[in-house]
């Protein structure tokens, strides 16, 4: 080997403190990687014959014990994975009408910090009957001699000709009008309650 290399591989040793001249960006060792490692180990011991500084043999000595007991390419450092964050679990919020669960096909969400809910699921489960004006965009429930009309995006509905207004716009997610709520006890007089910290929507009739 070219005593010049040698010398430069030396002094690049020395000045780093020690540290593998092969130094590279720490990765995951894989097989490919391990036999880099044995390459190195044979340059440095390839090295070690042509150097009789002391100081200088101790030095490629020590590297030459990093490099066979590294378990990562590049600098002869182990490196712990690190831990994968938790998963955020969608919170689920419970609809209960007269105490019992209702299973709806569309989950209630949290928007703008508003409960919505499938308007469809709970009105029907109420006893009231739906008709869905496309064209209009528009949503009309009928409960005995109740009438109720309520276009999606608008802030206000119409029950029984009276206009009510809503805290929250109607939307359509996933095929489903939700509707905030408070307005299933405007439009139908059932007593609805928000239970914020267990996440659930009491709807009670009687």
């Amino acid at each position: 080997m070219n005593r010049k290399i040698i010398s430069g591989l030396l002094a690049a040793t020395l000045l780093a403190g020690g540290t593998s001249v092969f130094a590279q960006d720490t990765v995951t060792a894989t097989e490919p990687a391990k036999k880099e490692e044995a390459v190195k180990v044979k340059c440095l011991e390839n090295a070690l014959k042509h150097v009789n500084n002391e100081t200088a043999r101790q030095a490629i000595m020590a590297n030459i014990e990093r490099q066979k007991a590294a378990t990562t390419t590049g600098d002869s450092v182990t490196v712990t994975p690190a831990p994968k964050p938790e998963q955020k679990r969608e919170a689920t919020i419970v609809i209960k009408i007269n105490g019992k669960i209702m299973i709806a096909d569309q989950k209630p969400i949290i928007i703008n910090g508003r409960a919505v809910v499938p308007l469809r699921s709970i009105f029907e489960a109420l006893g009231a009957n739906i008709q869905w004006d496309g064209k209009n965009s528009t949503v009309h429930a009928t409960k005995g001699k109740k009438k109720v009309r309520l276009k999606i995006g608008d802030l206000k509905a119409s029950v029984d000709g009276r206009t009510v207004k809503l805290d929250q716009k109607a939307v359509i997610i996933n095929n489903r009008t939700m509707v905030p709520v408070r307005f299933v006890s405007e439009a139908l007089g059932s007593k609805v309650e928000w239970d914020a910290k267990n996440l659930t929507i009491h709807i009670k009739t009687n």
